[in-house]
């Protein structure tokens, strides 16, 4: 996905919390006002800044996955025999712990009841779902 496209996409991921009212929309407000995208970082910096791989090796991987689009560069560089299965884990879950993502924000929000959140969440993938099908319906038609 193309950086611009990020914040679109959880611009819809936030909306459909308010909408689906699982959440009370002040709290969704506040939660996704202390995310940023620029908080994020991708698992290949986190590996070149721990030591793991190297800036070349990395920018490697990336031109991989521009032929394996479906390939997580940590996946990738495990097959390659770059750095081991625990050493992307480590990276993934310093990801996760320093640049939490809007699930982890609110599941790590007590005010927000699992329930409530689980049922918020499925209704997103039922809203993905539908756009995943209309737009493969649009490709059908165009073919």
């Amino acid at each position: 996905m193309a950086p611009d496209q990020r914040p679109l996409v959880l611009d819809l991921f936030w909306d459909s919390l308010v909408e689906s009212e699982a959440i009370n929309a002040d709290l969704v407000e506040e939660l996704r006002a202390s995310w940023t995208p620029d908080s994020w970082r991708p698992i290949g910096e986190i590996l070149i800044h721990g030591g793991v791989l190297s800036l070349r090796q990395v920018a490697g991987l990336i031109g991989m996955q521009a032929t394996e689009p479906h390939m997580r560069i940590g996946d990738l560089a495990v097959r390659e025999g770059l750095c081991s299965a625990d050493q992307v884990a480590e990276a993934l879950k310093t990801q996760r712990k320093t640049c939490p993502g809007p699930i982890e924000i609110l599941m790590n929000d007590d005010r927000v009841e699992g329930e409530d959140l689980l049922d918020a969440l499925l209704k997103y993938a039922r809203y993905l779902e539908g756009r995943v099908l209309r737009a493969q319906g649009s490709v059908a038609q165009a073919d």
